[in-house]
């Protein structure tokens, strides 16, 4: 053999061994380093929920996982979770708290508690998960901030599921009795007179006094469609006209519809994603067992809130694992809807599929209007409805012109998870920004035309 041959051999070889154990080295690296994501991320991705968010983690009647007292509370769902976090930051570039400037960034949150976790296998010293003050992992404001609007869920690449890690961490503030004063307010309202403005369950059909026909009892008399009208539309002053005006639309279109007058209370959706589950629980069993004496064919709600936790939530509950607890005030021991036998629908499906079938006749009455549209978090990122109300909205012959953020990149308007009762010193307010989109859209079409 030539030298040049000799030499080539032993280069090959070690070329070879050199490769070998970098590629041995590189995989046993993979666990410690950045790295490690092409894993994670890819797991994470496969073992999703899809209907994480809309459908929050239960809780067992033995209280056990009610929260997260310390980081071996969370799920090895969470854990992964936070372990497949890339630090892209496209959550915290779509989040509506953290463009209003509140304390929230749900990257951080995220990246925070893996940061306390690795550091507590390292030998790092306990922390309060979360409290108000600065030594805790979490600050009880920056969760008090979240929106519960979804869209930082919807913008990650990796599939985190934030909200189910933040419901967590809510729990555990409401356990701690940490939640704000005006959120103490709204559970105790809710407790004591079933609905979030403590006003008399008696008065809560009083809208429809105004109205030049009877709404009939679901409770006494079989419906087409048995109507959740919600808290707001049942005592705030001027949703009670939304309440008057889809009553007068069903009544128009000769279908059976009913409510429950004072036997309806407030859904439990937002409650619940502040952390009250055990109250949220008890409206469910409430209204699951006043459904059952009643004979419908659908429910429809005027509420994007309630029609998702009817939708997605209330089938999911084990009530069997609550109905023997004597603070629970039912009896009821199935999963309601289980095989989605009952329709849920928001009024906008409702109404849309009315007029498509020709029960709701709108010819004549086309109005010139261009308008513009806001996509419910609930309704369109939650459940992806965006065609019904579009549809109605064409049907009344008016033009519809899109905000900037519309559909799945629709701004929260800050309502959600509790934000109705909460109070910030914030600037712009989630609210005001998306009006001045809606206003965007109106001096655009004045300078056009």
């Amino acid at each position: 053999m030539s030298v040049f041959g000799a030499n080539a051999e032993t280069l090959h070889w070690l070329t070879w061994w050199s490769h070998s154990l970098l590629a041995l080295g590189f995989i046993a690296w993979i666990p410690y380093a950045k790295p490690f994501h092409m894993l994670s991320s890819f797991a994470n991705v496969i073992t999703r929920d899809e209907k994480a968010g809309a459908r929050l983690p239960g809780v067992p009647a033995d209280l056990d996982a009610t929260n997260v007292e310390d980081i071996d509370d969370f799920t090895w769902k969470d854990i992964l979770d936070q372990d497949a976090c890339t630090k892209c930051g496209r959550c915290s570039s779509v989040c509506p708290a953290k463009a209003s400037d509140r304390p929230l960034d749900p990257r951080n949150v995220i990246l925070d508690l893996k940061s306390y976790r690795e550091d507590l296998d390292a030998g790092g010293d306990d922390k309060p998960i979360i409290a108000d003050g600065g030594t805790s992992v979490i600050n009880t404001e920056t969760m008090e901030s979240c929106m519960s609007c979804m869209a930082c869920m919807d913008a990650c690449p990796v599939e985190i599921e934030h909200l189910n890690s933040f419901t967590k961490l809510n729990r555990q503030m409401t356990d701690q009795g940490d939640v704000s004063s005006s959120m103490q307010d709204v559970f105790q309202n809710v407790m004591q007179d079933g609905n979030t403005f403590g006003n008399s369950q008696r008065n809560r059909a009083d809208w429809a006094d105004d109205l030049a026909f009877d709404v009939t009892d679901a409770r006494e008399k079989e419906v087409d469609y048995l109507w959740y009208v919600g808290d707001y539309p049942s005592y705030d002053e001027r949703n009670k006209q939304v309440a008057r005006s889809l009553a007068t639309i069903l009544e128009e279109a000769d279908v059976s519809f009913g409510i429950l007058f004072e036997d309806e209370k407030y859904d439990g959706n937002d409650i619940r994603r502040v952390g009250e589950e055990f109250l949220y629980i008890e409206l469910a069993g409430h209204h699951v067992e006043t459904w059952e004496d009643c004979e419908f064919d659908n429910i429809v709600c005027t509420d994007p809130h309630s029609y998702n936790t009817f939708k997605n939530e209330y089938p999911e509950l084990d009530f069997e694992e609550f109905a023997d607890d004597p603070i629970m005030p039912f009896e009821y021991d199935e999963y309601w809807n289980e095989n989605g036998d009952i329709d849920v629908l928001h009024w906008t499906q409702a109404v849309e599929e009315l007029v498509e079938n020709g029960d709701l006749e709108l010819s004549g009455t086309e109005l010139e209007y261009t308008v513009t549209y806001h996509d419910p978090c609930h309704l369109g990122r939650y459940n992806d409805e965006y065609e019904a109300p579009r549809e109605l909205i064409r049907a009344t012959g008016c033009d519809l012109e899109e905000m900037p953020r519309n559909r799945s990149n629709s701004f929260c308007c800050g309502g959600g998870g509790g934000g109705l009762w909460m109070d910030f010193d914030e600037e712009p307010k989630p609210s005001e920004e998306r009006l001045r989109e809606a206003l965007l859209i109106v001096h655009t079409f004045i300078n056009l035309y």
